[in-house]
């Protein structure tokens, strides 16, 4: 399976920190998915977020 890329630049970071969704936005979404989705939302990151991104669990 191809995956398409953003039509969205990817967010820049800023004072030295890879961007990223907020930490409990992001495990309280992955809390009860499959594996399929949490795969899916690690691409979904990738495309808004670029090629490094960060996921502040804790």
């Amino acid at each position: 399976m191809a995956i398409a890329p953003s039509k969205n630049p990817p967010v820049k970071p800023v004072g030295g920190v890879a961007p990223g969704p907020d930490g409990r936005a992001m495990l309280s979404g992955m809390l009860g998915l499959g594996r399929q989705d949490v795969v899916q939302s690690y691409v979904e990151s990738w495309r808004q977020y670029g090629d490094v991104v960060r996921f502040a669990v804790a």
